[in-house]
């Protein structure tokens, strides 16, 4: 009989002979998802012997990646911000470079002491709706409305929000960005769009090509098609003093910038990298009419602003 330990080892050689760089990893993972043990039973049952259908569920597991999908996407599951998330083909598979838009956000609230009031969020291209449920655990009063095109996801986002406990506090739109927000304004927008170039998504990793959804790739022909229709909403839905934050692709945070601050309304912008010191968002904070004029296109602090 083969135990658990000798099929982890047995995997990670042969996914280190198909050039896995996460060979070791993957391996325990998928193991123990094929044996139904969690992480801390993957530690201690290592010795343990694992019927036949353990094993030939492990070897469909690893055959489905060995043809490149990711990990998570087997699992069903990936971990954001602390907490998981639901998985389905309608959305992206969440990354931790999008935990910047987070972070973020977060220190606008705390410096302007606003952190336990009743913040209104919006989360567009919700998918997961990774990032407004990250935001709702960290603001308690806090309430929000995430919106996507695709039905697909907001059943997903809806899952994930019952099961971590933040139904109450969200709602859920199919819509075109902020187009079907009559009178609504927010105090925190945030947006993680389709921002690849178009004739750039055949040369993306197979683990992002294949199996994340086109709709939430597909930037247009130089990535900026969405911002151009998002941006101009901002200025009816964003409140006095609120903050947008953008994720960005490579080489496009400045020009998203530049949108923010050639509206009529005036932002304060500033640009910020992710842990691989890439550019990765551009956030803005709508200045009241006082100060527009004196500061449009300023970019300096906004989050740490008085």
């Amino acid at each position: 009989m083969t135990t658990f330990g000798e099929l982890v080892r047995y995997l990670t050689e042969r996914f280190r002979q198909a050039g896995i760089e996460s060979a070791a990893l993957d391996a325990r993972l998928l193991s123990a998802h094929a044996a139904g043990f969690s992480p801390e039973e993957a530690v201690t049952r290592r010795d343990e012997a694992l019927p036949h259908a353990v094993l030939d569920r492990a070897i469909d597991v690893a055959q489905r990646r060995f043809a490149g999908e990711p990990v998570s996407r087997i699992l069903g599951v990936r971990e954001f911000w602390g907490m998981p998330f639901e998985l389905s083909p309608h959305t992206l598979d969440p990354r931790p470079d999008t935990e910047v838009l987070v972070e973020t956000a977060l220190v606008w609230a705390r410096d302007r002491h606003c952190a336990n009031a009743p913040l209104r969020i919006l989360d567009l291209g919700t998918g997961t709706g990774c990032i407004l449920a990250a935001l709702l655990s960290e603001l308690p009063n806090a309430t929000g409305i995430g919106i996507d095109r695709s039905e697909g996801a907001l059943r997903t986002a809806r899952r994930n929000f019952a099961r971590l406990g933040f139904a109450s506090r969200s709602i859920f739109l199919c819509g075109d960005w902020g187009s079907a927000l009559a009178d609504a304004t927010f105090d925190i927008i945030t947006c993680n769009p389709p921002y690849i170039e178009t004739a750039d998504i055949a040369g993306l990793s197979a683990e992002v090509r294949d199996f994340d959804p086109p709709l939430a790739l597909d930037g247009g022909k130089d990535g900026l098609k969405a911002y151009r229709d998002i941006v101009p909403q901002v200025s009816r839905i964003l409140r006095m003093s609120g903050i947008v934050v953008f994720e960005t692709g490579h080489r496009q945070a400045r020009s998203v910038r530049d949108m923010l601050t050639e509206l009529d309304v005036g932002f304060q912008t500033e640009i910020f990298a992710d842990l691989a010191g890439i550019e990765r968002a551009v956030a803005g904070v709508r200045q009241p009419s006082d100060d527009a004029m004196r500061g449009k296109k300023k970019v300096g602090n906004p989050i740490g602003s008085g």
